[in-house]
């Protein structure tokens, strides 16, 4: 009998949370310690976050041409000047798993954050063009690696049953931020100057690396013990299916990129003014903050890879609008379905990849995602300018039409058979949560 205690109390002590120095997995420390109204908290702090962010990505990024054009940029080093800060900002989301294993996540999102502070500062006070490009590119730099972990918390917080719906709110900060940013960034110039600007983009930048320090809570993960060929032929099938979302994301974006490159052309040739071009922003933007909102409850409902296509086809029906546009609710029309397609990819694709993957492996494998996207962008800006140069616009529109059609048949071939049944993502069993059950007030917080 004392021997049959014994043995019952060592197992109690070999339970997840009192496994020597393991920590727990977030998705069981989300049932443990936090509740639900703890991590609703967190998403909007990843929203504002991540609206600081992109508040200079959206509202900033128009202007750069005309600012360094102050400096005496030329065309056509000004499109060399916007590849270079894509690349930045692709490379930064490339470093990310690197990075945050090395200097820690939290660390790294509060680093970053506050590197690009004074950054910012000082592009109003620079005294020529190499100095502008340079400080651009930290900032991008700084900025991927933002967007990147806000993604990998958001799948750290995200509630299994609301885990499109949290990544749609998470991405309902671009349009939020290219409308306000615009406004903001537009009155400041015209009322004031530059330096004005750069300086209240600073301020707003710094609601980051703020909500890093005192809001934004990180739990690490735990990583999962799998018997292994198991473990070998789930890491295949995931392999796959990884490599096959990347390919839907460039794809994707790709199209997107290439369709909106084309819409402003295609204006310009109208004689549509430089107010009515940028109002296809701003109307797209307006559209497409319902439009995410209910693509994220339909994709926790009915799948990620209906919604992904659904997505997918919404770019087609903006590229064919474009073949045909010659009034301005045409262009409004197409940019919203565009823009509404961009930001559904990029939710739901978040959202798939965090079913399918154990949270260790997020913060290496989720920001590759938006380094596929930047990818795009440069391919697509150089791309579809000649394009357009040599083939004219209707091709252009007409092989945007196409691309995404290839995309949907490669999320027929999507592997989501591990979706929401991965280790660590399961519920605790009911005696190993009285083993291991720890205060219900706070999470557990690790650098």
């Amino acid at each position: 009998m004392f021997l049959m205690h014994k043995t019952k109390k060592l197992e109690k002590v070999k339970s997840p949370a009192h496994a020597g120095n393991r920590r727990l997995e977030p998705s069981n420390l989300g049932e443990l310690t936090m509740s639900g109204r703890m991590k609703k908290q967190q998403l909007y702090y990843l929203f504002f976050a991540n609206f600081a962010i992109l508040f200079v990505g959206m509202g900033v990024f128009p202007i750069l041409p005309l600012y360094a054009i102050e400096f005496g940029a030329k065309p056509s080093f000004i499109g060399i000047y916007l590849a270079i800060t894509y690349l930045s900002i692709t490379i930064g989301s490339m470093l990310t798993g690197y990075l945050s294993s090395k200097f820690g996540i939290k660390s790294l999102f509060i680093g970053s954050g506050i590197a690009g502070i004074p950054v910012l500062v000082l592009m109003g006070y620079v005294q020529s063009l190499w100095q502008v490009v340079f400080l651009t590119s930290i900032i991008w730099f700084v900025g991927g690696i933002g967007v990147g972990l806000a993604g990998v918390f958001t799948g750290y917080y995200a509630e299994k049953k609301d885990r499109g719906k949290s990544f749609s709110f998470q991405s309902l900060s671009s349009p939020v931020s290219a409308i306000i940013g615009g406004a903001i960034v537009g009155y400041i110039l015209e009322v004031y100057s530059y330096q004005a600007m750069f300086i209240v983009s600073a301020i707003i930048w710094t609601i980051w690396p703020a909500l890093g320090l005192w809001k934004i809570q990180y739990m690490a993960p735990v990583p999962q013990i799998t018997p292994g060929k198991a473990k070998l032929e789930k890491k295949e099938s995931l392999s796959k299916s990884f490599i096959l979302i990347l390919a839907i994301t460039l794809l994707a974006a790709l199209t997107v990129n290439a369709s909106r490159l084309g819409l402003s052309i295609s204006m310009e040739s109208l004689n549509f003014s430089a107010a009515e071009v940028s109002s296809t922003t701003v109307a797209g933007g307006i559209a497409s903050i319902p439009a995410i909102l209910l693509i994220g409850s339909l994709t926790d409902r009915f799948g990620r890879s209906k919604s992904i296509a659904l997505g997918l086809l919404l770019t087609v029906a903006g590229s064919i609008i474009l073949v045909f546009a010659t009034q301005l609710w045409h262009f409004w029309t197409a940019s919203a379905f565009l823009l509404v397609s961009l930001a559904t990819n990029g939710s739901v694709t978040s959202a798939l990849i965090t079913d399918m993957l154990p949270a260790s492996e997020l913060k290496n494998k989720l920001p590759l995602t938006n380094t596929m996207r930047y990818i795009a962008s440069i391919i697509s800006f150089g791309g579809a300018g000649y394009v357009l140069e040599m083939l004219g616009p209707d091709f252009l529109y007409g092989a945007a039409a196409v691309l995404p059609i290839a995309a949907v048949l490669l999320t027929i071939r999507l592997n989501t058979t591990n979706q929401g049944s991965l280790p660590g993502q399961q519920a605790v069993p009911k005696k190993a949560r009285q083993t291991t059950m720890v205060s219900q007030e706070q999470p557990v917080p690790c650098q």
